[in-house]
């Protein structure tokens, strides 16, 4: 069976590229011919160009932080290219992507597979896409290829009510539908009848060891707390001060993955490495004594290595990090702007390992029946 995936394999983005190679490997070794499709529409690509190119038409591009990093990318256009060399190299050496580039949905309509898997990722978030994108939905299909979401992401807990028609009509014409987070699996059962399953990401649904084999260690001496956030300073003080606390607790140095190239002013003390790349990312992870982070990949990493943990963030937005951690019955690893670490509890990873190994066996059970088309 050919099986292609489409989400946002071309955001240089870790969570996003490593999601999709999960995915893929996970397929190839279940014995399917896999592609990626090389979907790169514009409100995607244009994030990840030196200026982003829709400042005028997207409220989401004219965020502090998206101009912020345009201007560093004017400033430093070596780092920049370093970073993007960096990704286009792990997705040629790692991904089997099509050799035709598509900008639209209507441009997919070209596409022969005998199934459609879309996900995972915020495929299903219409800040990202614009609006709700017909593409992510199968929109283009016209034969009677099978459309299967796999743990997409609507990222957060509602469909913006000038969606909800479409979104509705789109997601009831999927043949099988799976979510990552489970607040999203009850919202997306309000627009349709038929049955909506909270699966893994594809990054637990392969074996860490797997994962591992592309990832490239670290050159640093001595153990280190591993700080990752999403956002840009001032607002990020908080992380800042809790990954400093734990550190001194633990007798750890900070080592930060500075993927947006700064960080607060008043923590100039770490270490920050810049242009990392997926391979470059797994093995931080992997080496860490001790992770922080405000984002989901970086929590599901974190897990998948056994690491001890703290997830960053508020009760509105982060929906796809509590999904997981209440999942593994481990909220207290959730971390909001007032809370302390008062005491640092070992993570029973053991209970957590048969707990991802249940969940593991339902998300398998439900690819695999949605591939075959079993009812």
């Amino acid at each position: 069976m050919k099986v292609g995936i489409l989400t946002f394999h071309n955001a240089d983005n870790f969570g996003a590229v490593l999601q999709v190679y999960a995915l893929q490997t996970y397929l190839i070794r279940k014995g399917f011919s896999v592609e990626v499709i090389d979907f790169r529409p514009k409100y995607v690509d244009s994030v990840y160009k030196v200026i982003p190119s829709k400042f005028k038409d997207n409220k989401r591009y004219m965020s502090k932080d998206h101009v912020k990093r345009a201007c560093l990318n004017i400033l430093n256009p070596k780092k920049y290219k370093e970073r993007k060399n960096g990704f286009l190299s792990f997705r040629r050496d790692n991904l089997k992507i099509t050799e035709d580039i598509y900008r639209t949905c209507e441009d997919l309509k070209k596409l022969s597979f005998d199934a459609y898997i879309f996900g995972s990722d915020q495929v299903w978030n219409p800040t990202i896409t614009n609006g709700v994108e017909g593409a992510f939905f199968g929109a283009f299909s016209q034969g009677d290829a099978k459309k299967i979401s796999y743990a997409a992401s609507m990222g957060s807990k509602e469909v913006p009510e000038q969606y909800r028609e479409k979104f509705k009509e789109l997601v009831s014409a999927l043949d099988s539908i799976s979510v990552r987070e489970y607040q999203g699996a009850e919202t997306i059962k309000t627009y349709t009848d038929k049955s909506v399953e909270h699966v893994l990401d594809p990054t637990l649904l392969i074996d860490i060891e797997e994962m591992n084999k592309v990832a490239k260690m670290p050159e640093i001496q001595g153990e280190y707390l591993l700080l990752y956030s999403l956002t840009m300073a001032k607002s990020d003080d908080r992380i800042y001060k809790v990954a400093y606390e734990l550190a001194d607790k633990l007798g750890l140095k900070v080592i930060e993955i500075d993927k947006k190239g700064t960080h607060d002013p008043k923590y100039k003390k770490h270490e920050c490495l810049l242009n990392i790349n997926p391979a470059q990312f797994l093995g931080l992870i992997k080496e860490a004594s001790f992770v922080v982070s405000n984002s989901f990949h970086g929590t599901a990493f974190a897990i998948a290595n056994k690491k001890p943990f703290y997830t960053f963030g508020t009760r509105a937005t982060s929906e796809r990090m509590l999904s997981i951690l209440n999942m593994l019955e481990i909220p207290e690893r959730f971390l909001d702007n007032k809370m302390e670490v008062d005491e640092i509890k070992e993570i029973d990873y053991e209970k957590i390992g048969n707990k991802l190994k249940s969940e593991k066996a339902k998300s398998e059970k439900f690819l695999m029946k949605a591939l075959s088309g079993e009812e």
